[in-house]
């Protein structure tokens, strides 16, 4: 089990993302007590908000949705660390999952509930977790822990990379290489690019 607080006693945050349908919810749930943090659920909110304020309807309302994600957040941060689930959604990148996760003060880490490796930027590290492989909640938690240390060891954010790609005459895309820097991914693309014509290489932002 690693301690619920940072070094700096700052807030440690894991968001559980993914679809609930695939067990995202009973992920969340397990991690809370193994990591010994408490569990703050975006859908408990919003169904006590509902019916506080919309008895009997009102299922699916943005406005009801959105309120119940200020409700996680701010008891969150107010809790100084927790495991939040359904506050973020995977397909949400740069700025539009930034602004929901910028009010946490500490150390975040986000855990990946899918199948398949999204394209999304995140300034945050990302354990990606399989619903098609049986959990090994000890070594998620591991993953956890190390990826929140080495965020804190960075002023906890990841730093940004660029990625290499190469796409072969038979239309099969391989990635090549990765930098830190845009400038110098773009060299070695260059670089790449002028010894072919039957290759194409081109920089993304590193997934």
């Amino acid at each position: 089990m690693t301690e619920p607080t940072t070094a700096d006693s700052r807030g440690l945050y894991v968001v559980v993302s993914g679809a609930p349908d695939d067990g995202r919810e009973a992920l969340a749930r397990a991690l809370a007590p193994a990591l010994g943090l408490p569990l703050m659920a975006q859908a408990s909110a919003e169904q006590a908000l509902g019916r506080s304020l919309q008895p009997g309807g009102g299922a699916d309302n943005p406005q009801l949705v959105a309120a119940a994600t200020a409700v996680v957040l701010a008891m969150a941060a107010d809790s100084h660390g927790g495991v939040l689930d359904g506050v973020v959604d995977l397909a949400s990148t740069g700025a539009a999952a930034g602004a929901t996760m910028g009010t946490l003060p500490g150390t975040l880490v986000e855990v990946a509930y899918t199948a398949g490796s999204q394209k999304r930027t995140r300034h945050w590290p990302v354990v990606q977790v399989s619903p098609s492989a049986a959990i090994d909640l000890e070594a998620v938690v591991d993953q956890i822990t190390a990826a929140a240390r080495a965020a804190e060891a960075a002023g906890g954010q990841v730093q940004e990379q660029f990625v290499v790609w190469r796409q072969d005459e038979n239309g099969t895309t391989t990635e090549v290489t990765r930098r830190d820097s845009k400038e110098i991914a773009q060299k070695v693309s260059d670089m790449m690019q002028t010894s072919t014509t039957r290759q194409t290489y081109w920089v993304t932002a590193a997934p």
